[in-house]
């Protein structure tokens, strides 16, 4: 490079060659459509549009076990639901209203919680109504699977939607609120055609049951599970082995395994003996999940629970979504004999639910009030019967009150005298 002026100037410069395949840009798009989001993908198909897809979100502080009770509810709903949803705190009810319309969301269900007391609301977007239940009790997942000697844990089962089993909800001649609830849990799950379905999807089943008594809702999480029948359980464990086999470098012949007669070092590894045999037993009609689980086979059906476990209550029912008149409320007899009038009481706007305090009513108050007023005259009767006595005693007088302390004056230090 020659220089100049004490510097190098640079007099050739090479090319770069850009050996890429160049793609035509996109035209802008122009008319009536310019500028508009684009549609989700269940919207061009009419079976993806009729399935029901759900929204889970946390309103307020909660503590760390309701946190992860919430993901654990995503997993229940899986996969129609938004697993990695982040709310924020600014957000408010019609951000969710307005995010979940174009995603094609249709139930909305909000977790808060007030000190020690859960609630769970269910609103059917856009226009409701709203169910709100109180959490009496929950049990999450990880709890479930330590109670268990041989936990069962799956993320195959998860891509399908869970079948849905109601027990105890009644039939027409049920109240309107419990075939609120029936036909409520069951528009949260994808429905099912029998003649069409794949028996390879029902991998998991949400089990629903009511205590017609108190109106207490139990839920429970299940997998199914399929595994050879008429199989003894020594080719069992050498059938449905994953990854691993009997130790049989002792045993001088595999026929001492097979009957019995002699156990593999690592025996315990597969499970112990006292396993249920009592199974329900079905012949497939198709493939299934598992070894040896074929078509016009037979093969014993197990559950095996996943979490977590709910134990609810409904106490109210609103028209709208989380706003609008009270259709139904757990308490109403409580406010009916203070006089109130449901359909004329303030909607609750917010998600902290009330019920402790609507439970309480206004019958407390009442009798307050009324033993309050009883002990008053009682008391005023007796006053003016002991003025009556002490009158007439002869020369009793009442005792005199004491005079209050004469007032001191305080010197000023530093003043003038007198």
């Amino acid at each position: 490079m020659p220089r100049r002026g004490g510097r190098r100037k640079k007099s050739r410069t090479q090319e770069a060659v850009d050996d890429r395949p160049k793609v035509a840009a996109a035209a802008p798009a122009k008319g009536k459509g310019a500028g508009k989001a684009t549609p989700p993908p269940q919207a061009a198909d009419r079976g993806e549009k009729a399935i029901p897809r759900s929204m889970i979100v946390r309103r307020g502080n909660t503590s760390k076990h309701v946190a992860e009770l919430l993901l654990e509810l995503r997993k229940v709903m899986a996969p129609h639901t938004a697993l990695k949803l982040r709310e924020k705190a600014t957000n408010t009810l019609k951000d969710f209203v307005h995010a979940a319309q174009p995603l094609g969301v249709s139930h909305l269900l909000m977790l808060a919680q007030r000190e020690t007391q859960v609630n769970l609301r269910i609103a059917r977007l856009p226009a409701g109504p709203t169910l709100a239940l109180k959490i009496l009790a929950f049990e999450l997942a990880r709890t479930v699977r330590a109670a268990q000697k041989r936990p069962f844990d799956t993320t195959a089962a998860y891509a399908t939607a869970p079948l849905v089993v109601l027990n105890n909800f009644g039939a027409d001649e049920a109240a309107p609120h419990v075939k609120l609830l029936r036909v409520t849990f069951e528009a949260m799950f994808a429905p099912i055609d029998v003649s069409t379905v794949k028996l390879a999807d029902c991998r998991r089943v949400v089990l629903v049951e009511r205590d017609p008594a108190t109106d207490v809702l139990e839920l429970r999480h299940y997998a199914i599970r399929a595994s050879a029948s008429g199989v003894s359980k020594t080719v069992k464990r050498v059938v449905e082995a994953k990854g691993k086999t009997p130790d049989l470098s002792k045993l001088r012949d595999i026929s001492e395994y097979v009957r019995g007669l002699a156990r593999p070092a690592n025996d315990d590894a597969y499970g112990s003996d006292s396993e249920a045999e009592n199974d329900a037993k079905v012949v497939l009609a198709g493939k299934y999940a598992g070894r040896s689980n074929v078509k016009h086979r037979e093969s014993a059906i197990k559950l095996a629970e996943l979490g977590p476990r709910l134990t609810m209550k409904l106490y109210k029912v609103q028209r709208g979504v989380c706003d609008g008149d009270v259709l139904y409320h757990a308490f109403a007899g409580d406010r009916a004999t203070a006089g109130a009038d449901l359909s004329k009481q303030p909607t609750s706007r917010g998600f902290r639910g009330d019920d402790d305090d609507d439970e309480s009513g206004g019958d407390a108050d009442d009798d307050d009030d009324d033993e309050s007023g009883e002990e008053v005259d009682d008391d005023d009767d007796d006053d003016e019967d002991d003025s009556d006595g002490d009158a007439d005693d002869e020369g009793a007088a009442a005792p005199p009150r004491p005079s209050p302390p004469p007032a001191t004056k305080k010197r000023r230090r530093g003043g003038r005298g007198k």
